[in-house]
């Protein structure tokens, strides 16, 4: 199973905003993604966070 949750760094530990539902002992990866570069991800990408590429909307291009 694969998720994302929000955490936040105090005194050196990663502590969980969401609740997560692991086993005790369960190994994991982590992916490290800080709030600012999630917003400039965002502003790159045409389409919002909940919007596919397919629907997103299509250059209009002028005729000459």
């Amino acid at each position: 199973m694969s998720r994302i949750i929000r955490v936040k760094y105090e005194k050196g530990v990663l502590r969980p905003l969401d609740s997560v539902e692991f086993r005790e002992g369960e190994e994991l990866l982590v992916k490290i993604v800080s709030a600012e570069e999630k917003r400039r991800i965002l502003r790159i990408v045409p389409w919002g966070p909940r919007t596919s590429p397919e629907r997103a909307p299509r250059p209009v291009h002028a005729r000459c």
